[in-house]
C-alpha cells in the first residue's frame, strides 16, 4: 500500500499526494483520467506506462475500473538512455561531443553546418578516447573530419538509415592529401589511404571492447588488411575482417568516403535493442 503523506486541495477538491514510488532517475507525474477511458488498463495505453505498475503506483486493482477526472501518479523513465535499435530509436539524456560549440577537439575537425553531434556518454567516451589517442601518437597528422552521431533526442536524422539513438558516428577516411575543412572531402583508395594511423585508430576502437561493426568500402577493407597481414603483430586481428571469425569490419559500398562506426548498446542499459 502507497503511504498518504500530504492533503492539498486542487482545483477546489482535496486530494492527497502519495509517497514517491518512482526509482531512482524516473519522473514523477500527475494526469487526469480523460472521460471515456474507463479502465486502468486504457489509461496505461494513454500514458504509455505498465497497466499493472500504474494499479500498484495508485493503489488500485489491476484492470479495475476509473472514474473520469480521477488525478492519478505514474512514473516515467529519465534516465540517460540508448531507446531502441541504432535504426529505429530515440537518444535519453545524451552527451554532445562538441560541448563548447567551437567545431574541433582533440584529434578531429567538423563542418560548422553538421550539428547533430549527440551520443551516448558511452560513445563520446570512446570517440574522445581514441581520437585523443590518434592525436597523441601522430601529433604532425591531419585531425579526423567529425561526421554526424544523432540529434540531441535521437528518431530519424536526414539521410541516414541509422544514427536514431546515440550509438552511431561517421568519421571521415585518414589519406594522403588529407580530408580538409571537416569534411568528406575525399575517397579511399588502395593509393591514398594511409594504413598506418588509420588502423592505429580503428585498433584503439575496437580494444574498447564496445564495437558493434565498422562499416568501410572494400577499397579501404582491402587496403587495410594488407596492412595488417603485414605486420606479425597486428595479424590476430584478422579475425575481426569479413570472413573472420568475428567480423567487426564490414564492407558497405556506401562508406567511400567515410567510416561509419556503430557501438554496442551501453552495459546496464534496459532500453538499447540490438540484433
Amino acid at each position: 500500500m502507497i503511504q498518504l503523506l500530504v492533503a492539498l486541495t486542487i482545483a477546489g477538491s482535496a486530494m492527497t499526494i502519495p509517497d514517491n514510488p518512482c526509482p531512482a532517475g524516473w519522473q514523477y507525474i500527475m494526469a487526469d483520467v480523460r472521460a471515456g477511458e474507463g479502465t486502468v488498463d486504457a489509461v496505461a495505453g494513454r500514458l504509455r506506462v505498465d497497466a499493472a505498475s500504474l494499479a500498484a503506483w495508485n493503489d488500485m486493482a489491476p484492470h479495475s475500473p476509473v472514474d473520469a477526472g480521477r488525478r492519478i501518479f505514474f512514473c516515467r523513465d529519465h534516465r540517460a538512455s540508448s531507446v531502441g535499435y541504432a535504426w529505429r530509436g530515440q537518444l535519453r539524456g545524451g552527451v554532445n561531443i562538441d560541448a563548447n560549440g567551437d567545431g574541433r577537439g582533440c584529434g578531429w575537425v567538423k563542418a560548422a553546418d553538421r550539428v547533430n553531434t549527440w551520443g551516448t556518454s558511452e560513445t563520446v567516451a570512446s570517440l574522445s578516447d581514441c581520437l585523443c589517442r590518434y592525436r597523441i601518437q601522430h601529433p604532425q597528422a591531419p585531425d579526423i573530419s567529425l561526421g554526424d552521431l544523432s540529434r540531441r533526442t535521437g528518431g530519424r536524422l536526414s539521410r541516414h538509415v541509422s544514427h536514431r539513438s546515440g550509438r552511431d558516428v561517421d568519421l571521415g577516411y585518414i589519406t594522403n592529401p588529407p580530408q580538409t575543412d571537416g569534411r568528406f572531402s575525399s575517397r579511399a583508395s588502395l593509393a591514398n589511404l594511409d594504413d598506418e594511423k588509420q588502423w592505429s585508430l580503428l585498433k584503439c576502437f575496437i580494444d574498447r571492447g564496445n564495437v558493434r561493426f565498422i562499416f568501410m568500402s572494400w577499397q579501404a577493407l582491402t587496403s587495410l588488411r594488407a596492412y595488417v597481414e603485414s605486420v606479425p603483430e597486428f595479424r590476430s586481428y584478422l579475425r575481426y575482417f569479413p570472413r573472420g571469425e568475428r567480423p567487426l569490419l564490414v564492407n558497405d559500398p556506401s562508406h567511400k568516403n567515410h567510416i561509419h562506426i556503430r557501438f554496442t548498446c551501453p552495459v546496464g542499459d534496459p532500453n538499447c535493442l540490438d540484433r
